[in-house]
């Protein structure tokens, strides 16, 4: 036990991360209201809860991850005016990889369509 805190102490081992807990509103293009998004960091995963503007459930994923530093995000990735969510898998020394969740506007619904990663996101003029 000793050891171990003279590890911590010194930096030579690292501190087991905490639990991360965010909330998020990602938005639907037209009238539609905002979708509710709850991301929990525990075990490995982000367990992902999708809720309607009444905070009914639509939605629920877990997406496997020891990346807690980064927390997930929401940003227009595909330009149709609705948030995408972006949950970190993968974090390097300056790189991050994420996986990428499209929201079909219309539902309200997310779906998977791969990972993005690097330094920052910024989609083309075109």
């Amino acid at each position: 036990m000793r050891a171990t805190a003279l590890l911590l102490a010194f930096g030579l081992l690292a501190a087991p991360a905490a639990a991360q807990e965010v909330q998020l509103t990602a938005a639907r293009p037209g009238t539609a209201q905002p979708v509710q998004i709850w991301a929990s960091h525990a075990d490995g995963n982000w367990n992902i809860r999708i809720a309607d503007a009444t905070g009914r459930e639509r939605q629920r994923f877990v997406v496997q991850s020891e990346v807690t530093e980064t927390a997930p995000w929401v940003g227009d990735a595909d330009g149709d005016g609705a948030g995408d969510l972006f949950v970190p898998v993968i974090t390097g020394n300056a790189n991050t990889s994420y996986q990428l969740w499209t929201m079909d506007p219309r539902q309200g619904q997310f779906r998977s369509v791969g990972e993005v990663g690097g330094l920052e996101f910024a989609r083309d003029a075109g």
